[in-house]
């Protein structure tokens, strides 16, 4: 490389450049022959069939449909339990976790609703908060100008976080003050 640099006077970068994209290359071709012969699992043909796959989707979003939370290790150790009656060396890795949720185009998300509805075994936790807060405001006699309005300040009552699992869609989000300058 060093003498066609000096016969076409190219300077050293240019030289060291294409070094490194030579050798990049070479490293490229000697990983692909060596991927030939690697385990079943990692990528290329599945080791469990295709309706496994199916199964497990279709569950991934009944869950979701149903508001029910669905995590990484539930979907891990619901792929295990699938797939462990044609594959039983197979391991669910966060890896595979990763490359299945990219394939079927899921992700996991959080729901997030101004308008969310409490679960129904929190009403008489609710009611019994509003029973404290009478019987203390009776029992020391609080006067009605310094109880306030806290409608708008949101309140957690033990709830867990809704994790859910969800189809990617692509598309364009406008926002509400967007809208609103529409002519």
């Amino acid at each position: 490389m060093s003498r066609i640099s000096r016969k076409y006077n190219l300077p050293w970068s240019t030289n060291n450049l294409w070094e490194n994209e030579l050798r990049q290359k070479n490293k490229k071709v000697t990983l692909h022959k060596r991927s030939a012969h690697l385990q079943s699992g990692s990528g290329g043909e599945l080791s469990y069939p295709k309706e496994v796959e199916e199964k497990l989707v279709e569950w991934i979003l009944v869950r979701g449909d149903c508001h029910l939370p669905v995590g990484t290790q539930m979907v891990k150790g619901r792929a295990a339990t699938l797939i462990k009656g044609h594959n039983p060396s197979f391991k669910t890795s966060n890896a595979w976790l990763d490359k299945f949720m990219l394939w079927k185009s899921l992700s996991m998300r959080m729901k997030t609703s101004t308008s969310q509805k409490l679960p129904a075994q929190l009403e008489k936790r609710i009611e019994s908060f509003f029973i404290r807060v009478r019987a203390l405001r009776a029992e020391h006699q609080y006067p009605l100008d310094l109880i306030i309005n806290i409608n708008e300040t949101p309140l957690f009552f033990d709830m867990s976080h809704n994790i859910q699992s969800a189809k990617k869609v692509s598309s364009k989000c406008q926002f509400g003050h967007q809208e609103q300058k529409k002519d």
